[in-house]
């Protein structure tokens, strides 16, 4: 086979591949029992029970800047729904029906890439919330919300999204303020994957997670983690056994403790930023 043959039939190959991802995430996201369906499956929350949570619910980040007259119609109209790990709260394909927030436990952003690996955009835990901009936008998922812990979610209908958020200034704020905010931070994430060596991205990781889920203590800032190393691996871009291998060099230096393989104590902050670019 020529050159030119050889270089046709590869970019053929490459196309195909493509095309049959792109059919393969579409059929995914189409697969009923096992992508959460608020109004069609999935445990919802009873009434009674939803009652009883009102006063927590009120004071999610985003509900508590409800006008209070308006506060009483939007949680009579959502739904709060339990997911258990692993279970998809939305998936590539899915149109933009509710927008999500997490009112208990943490769920992970992430989208495979054409290799067929994962990457983690995002943690989302609770008082977080995904899919406004999706609504806004009139946009379906890009990527896919996925439980890393038993969660319950409330679910904002698109109709109710509309009617009370969307005519308020302080609201679209707040969520157009996230959008911004996971922008840059995906943009940061695009220069940390393409420029930093392993142990950069390592200890980058390490100083992400502690903003979002680190906890002081006497020993030093816990991280007690949803991600197993896999997934430790798919947020920060490197391989399983290169994210463990890592962190077992971190605590050869005393930056970290390692408490089996769901907690971590950084014990010296200030060596893992003098890795950040």
């Amino acid at each position: 086979m020529d050159k030119d043959k050889a270089k046709e039939f590869e970019v053929y190959a490459n196309k195909l591949y493509a095309d049959n991802l792109r059919e393969d995430r579409l059929a995914s996201s189409k697969e009923k029992h096992e992508t959460v369906r608020f109004l069609k499956g999935g445990e919802i929350v009873s009434q009674n029970e939803k009652q009883d949570m009102i006063s927590a619910l009120r004071s999610l980040p985003l509900l508590n800047e409800i006008d209070e007259k308006d506060l009483e119609h939007v949680l009579d109209e959502i739904i709060l729904a339990r997911v258990k790990t692993g279970d998809y709260i939305f998936k590539t394909g899915d149109s933009p029906d509710f927008m999500y927030l997490i009112f208990k436990g943490q769920m992970k952003i992430y989208f495979n890439t054409i290799d067929g690996d994962e990457q983690i955009f995002y943690i989302y835990k609770e008082g977080d919330f995904v899919g406004g901009h999706n609504l806004l936008m009139k946009t379906n998922y890009r990527y896919m919300g996925r439980a890393l812990t038993d969660c319950k979610v409330v679910a904002i209908p698109k109709d109710t999204f509309h009617k009370y958020f969307y005519n308020s200034p302080e609201l679209l704020r707040s969520v157009l303020s996230k959008s911004f905010e996971r922008i840059r931070w995906a943009e940061d994430l695009i220069q940390r994957l393409s420029t930093s060596n392993a142990t950069m991205k390592t200890a980058g990781l390490l100083i992400k997670l502690k903003n979002r889920i680190g906890i002081e203590t006497e020993e030093g800032i816990r991280l007690e983690l949803p991600l197993n190393r896999e997934e430790l691996g798919n947020y920060s871009g490197l391989r399983r056994e290169t994210i463990t291998r890592k962190l077992g060099e971190f605590k050869e230096l005393g930056y970290i403790d390692l408490q089996g393989n769901k907690v971590i104590i950084i014990k010296d902050l200030e060596s893992l930023e003098d890795y950040i670019l």
